[in-house]
């Protein structure tokens, strides 16, 4: 309602919604209801970053790439779920966590330990080996515009080692990625979505370029941080 309150004084042009809190608790179905032009997915479209589990369900619904998983609501079906994936294995919160809800774990005991910690719900992956690649599109619930790929630098230590963060700084290069291989992410991960759901806003897919080709990690419902910064330098025209 704040939101709301401070747009109806000041009455923007066009909102665009950056973090993804308010993207999940409904800001764009609001300013929608009070006819407020604004970037970005409906609530229920936000699931997509907002639940993990949600994710992974609608990806092998619509046959998008992505890793082995099995889902669990309490810590007793995560235990159990382990003994299905060799080391290291990738244990990811449900919930929004602010880019730190994914634990990649390397010993039995530290895939414990990081069950206990992300808990209850979880998805529980298969570690994915590859470059990964943020591809981010802005859709209209019809087509879809990719920009520039981009790649942040996920560990928070120098040589790739330590926890995973939100990211540790981006670079936007346009050598990441060939024509051919952007075509095809936009075939299968992109614009199933868009036909699928008619989905509007920045749609983000955390990729892992792996030998099969490329398999999403994880989808966002905004533009990416770090990775904004290194994109909105590589703009020469107008943003908005």
């Amino acid at each position: 309602t704040d939101y709301l309150s401070a747009a109806e004084s000041v009455h923007p042009d066009l909102t665009v919604v950056g973090p993804e809190a308010p993207l999940v608790s409904g800001v764009v179905d609001r300013f929608r209801s009070r006819h407020l032009p604004i970037v970005g997915p409906v609530q229920e479209h936000a699931q997509l970053e907002g639940s993990k589990i949600y994710a992974k369900r609608f990806m092998e619904d619509l046959g998008i790439p992505t890793a082995r998983s099995a889902q669990a609501q309490d810590l007793d079906q995560a235990r159990k779920a382990l003994d299905r994936f060799d080391l290291p294995v990738v244990v990811k919160a449900d919930g929004l966590a602010a880019g730190k809800g994914v634990i990649i774990a390397n010993t039995p005991a530290e895939a414990i330990a990081a069950v206990e910690s992300l808990g209850p719900n979880l998805v529980i992956e298969e570690f994915l080996e590859g470059e990964e690649i943020s591809f981010i599109a802005l859709c209209d619930g019809r087509s879809a515009l990719p920009f520039e790929v981009t790649q942040d630098h996920k560990a928070v230590h120098d040589g790739d080692t330590g926890p995973n963060t939100g990211g540790m700084g981006a670079y936007c290069d346009g050598r990441l990625m060939d024509s051919a291989t952007t075509s095809r992410i936009l075939d299968t991960v992109i614009r199933p979505v868009v036909d699928r759901i008619g989905f509007t806003g920045f749609l983000y897919a955390g990729l892992m370029m792996t030998a099969d080709g490329p398999k999403v990690l994880e989808f966002n419902v905004r533009l990416g941080d770090p990775e904004t910064q290194a994109l909105m330098h590589r703009m020469s025209n107008d943003f908005a």
